[in-house]
Parts: C-alpha cells; structure tokens; sequence
C-alpha cells in the first residue's frame, strides 16, 4: 500500500512538473560561467562611475542571465537604467539596449507583463531617435 501511493505521488509531481512547463515554458539550464569574470565584472564596476560603467554592468547581466542568476541580473538591471537615465535623459537611445536586456531578464524570471512594457519603451525610443 505503502509502495503504491509513493508511486502516485511520484507521477502527480511529474504532471505536475510537466503542466508547469507546459504554461510557462521549461527553465533553461544555467550556463557555464566562470566566477572569476563576474567577479571582475563586479569590480569594474564598483571602480568607475557614470556612463562609462554601462557596458560592464550589460556585460555582467549577460552573465548572471546564462547563470539563470535572475535577481542578481535584475538587480544591476536598475542601476543601470539609473545612471543611463541620469546621465542621458529618459528618452535617451543609451537606454535601448539596456531596456532590452532588462526586459529578458524579466523574461526568464516568467513577469512577462513587466517585460513587455520594457519592450514597448524601448521600442519607442527608438522609433523617436
């Protein structure tokens, strides 16, 4: 009796796995992504300041998104929206390629609402650039 309900619950949670994939898309298999280049990443960042700090942290997103490191992606999403908006305007064509990142981020994390506005901003953007 005992061997015979381990059983079912085994199958429930693979349906159950499978129904989840099924709705919102399997999980992607984190990349290979050495430590040693986030953490320099990391530090380049943490050195300099202002526009010229964009392509390290698009750099590193790009990284912790192979990882499935989806927060850690999302949280350098912001500061990099911060100081592309602070450094160039809010409408500024620097925002594009960040908005687009941010936005895949978002996707991974399965908050396709959010990631379509990402989208549509940045598309706007460049429609008026």
């Amino acid at each position: 009796m005992v061997g015979i309900t381990l059983f079912l619950s085994t199958v429930m949670i693979i349906i159950l796995a499978r129904s989840t994939q099924l709705l919102y898309g399997p999980r992607a298999k984190p990349g290979k992504v050495s430590a040693k280049s986030i953490g320099e990443l990391e530090v380049r960042i943490k050195l300099n300041s202002g526009s010229a700090v964009l392509e390290d942290m698009l750099s590193l997103i790009r990284l912790y998104k192979k990882a499935n490191r989806f927060e850690d992606a999302e949280r350098y999403c912001k500061q990099a929206v911060q100081i592309a908006e602070s450094e160039s305007g809010d409408a500024s064509k620097d925002l594009v390629p960040i908005l687009n990142e941010y936005a895949s981020v978002l996707t991974g994390m399965r908050r396709k609402v959010e990631a379509d506005k990402l989208k549509e901003r940045a598309k706007k953007i460049s429609k008026a650039s």
